[in-house]
């Protein structure tokens, strides 16, 4: 139940004691709405903001008020100034938070949504930084709408890792087309949408067209200056992993007639459904091998159920240990001798299998444990 605290008194909190139910680090939450509103923050502020959602209680009684500690700011944007300097250091980085926070919303949204800054102040005390954010927008961050499906999740860990904000602009584009149940998403992004998402000019300087003589557009020099480097810092990702083509790149080229106008990208979602899948039938069998007696594991070669294996159990444990030495095991415990002793019944049936049919190979397993316990003249029937 949440305690109705007053600003000042929430703000002499610990962060330990804000933080006091389980929470998941280094994971937040943004609506697409959001992500494909145009923004202009510097790629410090956008690092220090996903670092606050990642660690922000939404239940808490001040939803729009966000505390971080300077030295945890310092470290996820790249500042290593002393004690003495940081907070000036800390504040000239991203202390224009508010006046780079407009967003401009895309047509589609703007019933939902007006233009408008998202962060209203940032402060500096003496341990820690305040980020208020716009009440109007908050509808944007921890899905407080219920549009679970408009929204995405990130991992401030993988925004840290990368240098620019295209390569963040990207990694958002390729979460927001992403499909958990799959183990390899695919999409493409066409020329005219790097151009449009990355504020690249139609014309002039750093438009990649070449000269007025030569003319074109130079898709060369926009791919090594442009994608090539982006997708070099998204492979350090971890939550996005784009998959290295034959050809060393990590997409395959799409034209459209004679020119490439397009690029197809690859990619694996860390946790999708389908790796969760795959860790759970992992473990699963990981907890069995475990939980099996070690003689199990020299039958491993005959796939016996857990109900074979049972019935097996019933019978191996009448052998005494004295007759499992005299029948092809080593001295040692009780564990250890049973072990061997089923790996020589094992090779047995491999032997014998070269040279008779043997069907249902549990029962004629326990047939030949009830031989070995109670010896019967002409062998097996």
């Amino acid at each position: 139940m949440a305690m109705n605290y007053t600003d000042e008194e929430y703000h002499q909190m610990t962060l330990e004691e804000c933080f006091q139910e389980e929470v998941t680090p280094n994971l937040f939450g943004v609506s697409m709405i959001f992500t494909e509103a145009r923004r202009n923050m510097t790629l410090a502020e956008y690092k220090a903001f996903a670092l606050a959602l990642s660690h922000h209680r939404w239940d808490l009684p001040c939803p729009d008020t966000l505390y971080l500690e300077k030295k945890e700011v310092a470290k996820a944007v790249g500042i290593n100034s002393d004690i003495d300097h940081l907070s000036v250091d800390l504040m000239r980085s991203i202390g224009e938070m508010p006046k780079h926070s407009f967003l401009k919303f895309a047509d589609k949204d703007k019933d939902i949504y007006v233009n408008g800054c998202f962060v209203i102040t940032i402060a500096s005390f003496r341990n820690r930084v305040r980020i208020r954010l716009n009440p109007d927008y908050l509808g944007l961050f921890g899905c407080l709408d219920g549009k679970e499906s408009r929204y995405i999740t990130m991992w401030s860990g993988d925004i840290f890792k990368m240098n620019s904000e295209r390569a963040i602009k990207f990694y958002e584009l390729l979460r927001e087309n992403s499909d958990t149940r799959e183990a390899i998403n695919s999409g493409t992004v066409s020329i005219r949408k790097f151009k449009e998402m990355f504020d690249i000019p139609k014309e002039g300087k750093g438009s990649y067209m070449r000269s007025r003589q030569n003319g074109g557009f130079d898709r060369n020099k926009f791919e090594k200056q442009v994608i090539d480097p982006v997708c070099e810092e998204l492979a350090k990702t971890d939550m996005i992993r784009l998959i290295l083509q034959p050809d060393g790149k990590y997409y395959q080229k799409e034209k459209k007639g004679n020119r490439v106008n397009s690029y197809k990208f690859f990619w694996t979602i860390k946790d999708s459904k389908a790796q969760l899948e795959e860790k759970e039938e992992a473990l699963a069998i990981e907890e069995a091998a475990e939980d099996r007696e070690l003689w199990e594991s020299a039958l491993e070669e005959f796939n016996f159920s857990r109900e074979e294996l049972d019935a097996i159990k019933s019978y191996l444990i009448l052998v005494p240990q004295s007759y499992m030495l005299s029948n092809g095991a080593a001295p040692g415990s009780i564990d250890l001798d049973r072990y061997h002793f089923m790996e020589q019944r094992a090779k047995e049936i491999a032997i014998r299998e070269t040279k008779i049919s043997i069907g249902n190979k549990c029962k004629y397993l326990i047939k030949m444990l009830e031989n070995d316990y109670i010896p019967k003249a002409g062998g097996l029937k």
